[in-house]
């Protein structure tokens, strides 16, 4: 599920309540970093990833190699099981990319409170 023109960019775990307390885990896929974006009542939990290794054309090339997939799926699960110690998430699918933090700003702004219902 790729949003935009980009090959790679932000990866998008889940979105949680801005005001929530919890810890952002250190590390997400790949190593890479991860990060809140602030959408307000909202926020998306992300990491920016390197079109090489998972953009469009990688998720392509891997879609039939399950020790790849297993790996990225586990790495994804991992943020979000360090999430839900302390707080509600949303979970987002894999791949959830975004070319950049503006159209995961514009997703987070679109549905409030579809994230927040239940809340």
């Amino acid at each position: 599920y790729f949003i935009g023109p980009q090959e790679g960019g932000e990866h998008a775990y889940a979105v949680v309540r801005t005001d929530a307390a919890f810890d952002v885990p250190a590390t997400g896929i790949g190593g890479a970093g991860v990060a809140l974006l602030d959408a307000g009542p909202v926020s998306g939990v992300f990491s920016i990833l390197p079109d090489a290794s998972y953009g469009a054309a990688a998720w392509q090339e891997h879609a039939e190699d399950p020790s790849w997939l297993a790996q990225v799926a586990t790495e994804h699960q991992r943020v979000l099981d360090s999430l839900v110690r302390d707080t509600d998430v949303l979970p987002l699918r894999l791949p959830a990319m975004y070319g950049d933090e503006v159209q995961l700003h514009r997703m987070l702004e679109s549905e409030p409170p579809l994230f927040l219902a239940g809340a």
